[in-house]
């Protein structure tokens, strides 16, 4: 077994290496972010309710976001029928 005690131990570096690691670092937060975006999506598909439409004097009105109470008009038209 040899000893290093009282003797400089120098560890060269290269530019390369630096500009590998970040490369590395950058690609696997790039594929995390990614992911964690499409996992988000999934979950909002699965789990969010769908908007809901609400048919007044032959006008359809469709609700501003999923848990929203606020109707927008659009220009559609509805047909109900009456029996």
């Amino acid at each position: 077994m040899s000893s290093v005690r009282g003797h400089k131990v120098i560890i060269e570096r290269e530019y390369a290496d630096y500009f590998t690691l970040l490369f590395w670092f950058a690609l696997g937060a790039f594929f995390g972010m990614a992911g964690h975006k499409g996992y988000l999506m999934y979950m909002s598909f699965l789990y969010d309710k769908p908007i809901e439409y609400l048919c007044k004097r032959d006008k359809v009105y469709e609700q501003a976001s999923p848990s929203s109470t606020v109707y927008i008009k659009t220009e559609q038209e509805c047909i109900e029928r009456n029996m």
